[in-house]
């Protein structure tokens, strides 16, 4: 090849290629690498700006039946703000870098609370404020293994209970993380401060919340692991048609797990804990220690060895128990697991003139079979057989309770442990002890023969399938002993891979001795079955529950569709139904319906729709409740501006109350 006189062969062209490209790279990487930043007073740049319109209207109307007290609530809102969202540093970004949402603007609101009385003398309140919300993030030295992180929030949102319990939230939030992510253990250390408001339900309520907080955790090269966490709340609540909550509460827990032996085979578990909350409505105290020790013995063989140990302090009511197991697995081949367990447990519990103590020693086993049926198929087979000795020594009147766990959801029927309860007694808090519930409002207490029922009220603030810590009373029986034989047994035929499933189980408890106590003998059976094909998941199931205290027949269904009638479009449906009878009380039956329904769709390029709507019915014993939500959001987007229009109704009737809600909105952004 010749070019203005030189000939170039082709090693020479191969050559020239190579450190064109080389240098072509070069000149690519040099771009890509930044240059160090050099040090700046100060440097921020603002990412976005918008200019955002908010229009709200609320009205609301709560009756009481019985004496027609009629209270009403009307607000109208109107905020025109500007929106700016900022990123920069101060002196350069490994010192000091922030990123920042900050809205203000002015808010016109005018309420207006009715008088109940009926003489016309509203209360009427008219505010012009200057609004601010935003969002701000700090962080210090950053590139630091001792990096500082500064934050605060103000922001309205709204916080979802359960499908028909939608409350708005006012709240504020600021304080620090600091700590050191190096050496043997590196740890953190917090500081924050929370101001919220919830309303729009009929039960508005707030709270003030400062927050100290400490997390330390070590890992091992060996998966062994330690942790280390306290926290210090020093709180104040407020809910309505209660008195002012106020006090401190503080938790401890150490966890470490080790693994030794050969290929980690034995594992020991350590954990501690301590809780005390001091406050107005409710004080407790309990420290639980546990230890598990867990041994792979061989590819078919472990074995399991437990001990726990609590304290639980509440009010003049003091309880504390140890509970001591060990387990033997075995595999005999992959299908078939057989367990052998052997516990003992020893429950004390002293109140206002009443001493308990309850000693249980028993033995189990139990088999899991499990194998292939076909090309689609799976069968799952499961039996259980325990032997319990138990015996009680009592003083007083009362037998006292602290803290019962229980799960409460919907369409299950959950019994409190003892029976004979003092429902006068029962307290509920959440699963952490720290927020006491309502009776009545976030659960009910009903009473079945000698048994006791606890449910949680739809709309209310326990959610569907939360654990709860139930503290009570029961009317102490007589010093006796007596001996539980319990047997239970279930199978599932799973079939076309799933889309068809079939299943029953049978539990039978039978007591003997203790003729001077109130003991439940039991036959549980319970039927059903599944379908899962396509869009469609449905299920039935009939529960017969033979006792001699509370028998109950309870049928339930459940269906969910799923279904995409276009290309922008989804059509959701949730529903269930129950039916359940107490023969032994004859009375009709306890129905609930809960349908929920979703649809969103794409209406045009620049315009979506999202409508969703509910309603449940409860009614029976100690329960006549009817809740109707809907709730529409139309959306328009259009280059930089996007405006969303909606308006939910919510509508509660329980019992003696009427509440009824309409609420109505529009936003606007327009981006520059």
């Amino acid at each position: 090849m010749t070019f203005r006189g030189y000939t170039m062969n082709g090693y020479t062209c191969f050559a020239l290629f190579v450190i064109f490209i080389g240098c072509a790279s070069a000149d690519v990487q040099a771009m890509r690498r930044k240059p160090p930043e050099e040090p700046r007073w100060m440097k921020f740049s603002i990412s976005e700006a918008n200019f955002l319109l908010e229009l709200e209207g609320e009205n609301e109307k709560r009756t009481i039946k019985r004496s027609n007290l009629v209270t009403t609530r009307e607000r109208l809102f109107i905020a025109p703000t500007m929106e700016m969202k900022l990123k920069g540093s101060i002196y350069h970004p490994n010192l000091l870098l922030f990123n920042a949402q900050i809205q203000i603007g002015l808010v016109r609101e005018d309420v207006t609370l009715g008088d109940p009385t009926g003489s016309g003398n509203n209360l009427v309140r008219d505010e012009l404020e200057f609004l601010q919300r935003f969002s701000v993030n700090l962080s210090v030295l950053k590139e630091k293994p001792y990096s500082v992180e500064l934050f605060g929030q103000k922001a309205d949102t709204f916080r979802d209970y359960d499908f028909f319990t939608r409350v708005e939230v006012d709240q504020l939030r600021y304080g620090f993380r600091a700590g050191f992510s190096k050496g043997p253990m590196p740890f953190s250390i917090s500081m924050s401060r929370l101001t919220e408001e919830e309303t729009g339900s009929p039960r508005p309520q707030s709270r003030d919340e400062d927050t100290l907080s400490f997390t330390a955790k070590l890992h091992r090269k060996t998966g062994s692991r330690t942790d280390l966490y306290y926290s210090l709340t020093n709180f104040t609540r407020r809910n309505i048609g209660n008195p002012l909550d106020d006090g401190f509460q503080q938790t401890a827990r150490f966890s470490d797990t080790t693994k030794f032996g050969d290929k980690n085979a034995i594992k020991l578990h350590t954990f501690l804990r301590y809780h005390q909350l001091e406050a107005n409505l409710i004080s407790t105290e309990s420290m639980t220690a546990q230890q598990r020790l867990s041994i792979i013995h061989s590819e078919n063989l472990d074995s399991d060895y437990y001990y726990n140990f609590s304290i639980r302090n509440s009010g003049p009511v003091k309880s504390d128990s140890h509970q001591v197991s060990a387990s033997l697995k075995h595999r005999l081949y992959e299908a078939l697991t057989s367990t052998l367990d052997v516990k003992a447990t020893e429950d004390k519990a002293s109140g206002p003139s009443s001493n308990t103590n309850i000693r249980r020693f028993g033995l189990g086993l139990n088999e899991h079979y499990t194998r292939r049926v076909g090309d689609t198929g799976r069968l799952t087979l499961r039996y259980n057989i325990g032997f319990t000795r138990e015996q009680r020594e009592a003083t007083g009147p009362l037998i006292f309770v602290v803290d019962e766990e229980k799960r409460l959801k919907d369409n299950m029927i959950t019994f409190l442990n003892l029976s004979r309860v003092n429902t006068a007694s029962v307290r509920v808090t959440d699963a952490m002890g720290n927020i006491p519930y309502e009776e009545f409002f976030d659960y009910l207490i009903v009473g079945r023969g000698q048994q006791t029922e606890i449910r949680r009220v739809p709309g209310g603030r326990i959610k569907n399938g939360d654990e709860v810590l139930v503290s009570y009373g029961a009317t102490l029986d007589p010093n006796d002993k007596f001996t539980t034989l319990s047997n239970s047994a279930s199978f599932r035929l799973a079939l076309f891979d799933d889309i068809l499933s079939l299943y029953a189980q049978l539990r039978v408890v039978d007591n003997w001795g203790g003729e001077s106590l109130v003991l439940q003998d039991i036959n549980d059976k319970i039927v059903g079955g599944e379908l899962s094909w396509r869009w469609l998941d449905a299920r039935a199931e009939f529960e017969s529950f033979d006792s001699n205290l509370s028998p109950f027949r309870s049928l339930r269904l459940s269906q969910s569709l799923h279904v995409e009638p276009s290309k922008f479009s989804t059509l959701t449906l949730d529903l269930s139904q129950r039916w359940s009878t107490f023969p032994a009380e004859g009375r009709q039956n306890e129905v609930s319906y809960n349908y929920i329904g979703r649809y969103q769709t794409k209406l045009t390029r620049y315009l979506s729709l999202r409508v969703e709507g509910g309603m449940r019915i409860e009614k029976g014993q100690n329960l006549d409740q009817q809740l109707v939500t809907v709730r529409t959001d139309l959306e328009f987007r259009l280059g930089r501006l996007a405006v969303e229009a909606g308006y939910v109704y919510q509508d509660e009737d329980f019992f003696d109350d009427l509440f009824r809600k309409h609420f109505f909105f529009l936003r606007g952004r327009r981006t520059f």
